[in-house]
């Protein structure tokens, strides 16, 4: 069974955290196949391209979620060239399971909350691009109207990915297994972990998963390729 993770920092799993994350239960414990994208903090955009490129990697399973509307893209100073992949995002935190296969020295664009500007060393943007930011946010951005946009890209996805005769997974905070994530972190906020919850409900959300996929391949709506 071939599945492949997509999202920010609830889909990524940590490699100083025990293999603790649902992506790498879903290995140790259940035996799938699982490649991992996500990264902490990217805006919709990135996880659209996240996506993109695993719907061509033609995967059984694509499970993803939808972040929080104060992402942007950023462009990288003296990286001009966007070729509309994946591999134009920089992958920035060495801790992540995924940065080895990601990280691309050349990529032309970040992602990131408005609200941690601190993420991009100088070597990435410069003062005239913060300071663009800055103003960005304090006089053009509005959450409502962001929040909107986001979840028409995020319908387009969840689209693509049904009509590629995917099954798609989404950990949207309305679903059943979003909101074991989610109301977690409404009771345990800054908890200290990159995804945000405790292993017991990394558990859970691996359990709930395992169950949705199994529930798919009696409906004969996935086939194991494994």
């Amino acid at each position: 069974m071939f599945v492949i993770v997509c999202g920010d920092s609830y889909c990524s799993a940590d490699m100083s955290a025990n293999r603790q994350h649902f992506s790498q239960i879903l290995t140790d414990s259940y035996g799938f196949k699982v490649v991992n994208y996500a990264q902490p903090g990217c805006s919709q955009i990135a996880i659209s391209f996240q996506i993109k490129k695993a719907i061509e990697q033609r995967p059984n399973v694509i499970i993803y979620n939808r972040t929080f509307p104060d992402r942007v893209e950023v462009p990288i100073k003296s990286k001009s060239k966007f070729y509309n992949r994946l591999d134009d995002f920089l992958y920035h935190d060495a801790a992540m399971e995924n940065f080895s296969n990601m990280y691309n020295k050349d990529s032309s664009m970040a992602s990131i909350p408005l609200t941690n500007l601190d993420v991009l060393d100088k070597t990435h943007v410069d003062n005239d691009t913060i300071t663009a930011l800055q103003m960005y946010t304090t006089n053009l951005f509005n959450w409502h109207l962001k929040f909107e946009i986001d979840a028409w890209i995020f319908d387009y996805w969840s689209n693509r990915i049904q009509n590629n005769n995917i099954v798609g997974i989404s950990l949207a905070p309305e679903t059943e297994i979003g909101t074991t994530l989610y109301e977690f972190t409404k009771n345990n906020r800054d908890y200290p972990t990159v995804y945000h919850t405790d292993s017991a409900t990394q558990q859970k959300v691996a359990d709930m998963i395992n169950k949705r996929i199994n529930r798919e391949l009696i409906n004969n709506n996935v086939f194991d390729k494994s």
